[in-house]
C-alpha cells in the first residue's frame, strides 16, 4: 500500500514537472510572438511618421483626412496599436503613397 502511494507520488511529480516544462515553453513562444508583433507595429509606425514628416504634414491633418482621432493616429505612429489594413490604406492615400510603399521598410537587425 505504501509502495503504491510512493509510486503514485513519483508519477504525479513527473507529470507536474512535464506540465511546467510545457507551460514554460508555451509562455516563451507566446512572448516571442508578441515581441515580433510589437516590432512590426513599431516599424510600421516609424515608416508612417517618416513619410508624414518628409511631406511636412501634421499628425492632425492625416488623422482628420482618415477620419480617426489624433490620439489614435499618434498611437499608430508610436507602434502602440495594430491598425487595420483599411486604416493603413487611408493613411497611405493621405500621404500620397501606395500601400506597398507605406509598408516598405528595412527589417531591423536583432
Amino acid at each position: 500500500m505504501v509502495l503504491n502511494l510512493i509510486i503514485k507520488y513519483i508519477q504525479l511529480s513527473f507529470m507536474i514537472t512535464n506540465l511546467v516544462i510545457i507551460y514554460n515553453n508555451f509562455v516563451c513562444q507566446l512572448t516571442t510572438e508578441m515581441t515580433d508583433k510589437k516590432k512590426l507595429q513599431i516599424a510600421i509606425g516609424k515608416r508612417i511618421k517618416e513619410l508624414r514628416e518628409s511631406k511636412n504634414i501634421q499628425q492632425q491633418d492625416v488623422a482628420a483626412a482618415c477620419n480617426i482621432e489624433k490620439s489614435n493616429f499618434s498611437r499608430i505612429e508610436a507602434g502602440n496599436t495594430n491598425p487595420t489594413i483599411y486604416t493603413l490604406s487611408k493613411i497611405a492615400s493621405r500621404l500620397s503613397v501606395s500601400l506597398s510603399e507605406l509598408l516598405y521598410f528595412e527589417k531591423t537587425k536583432k
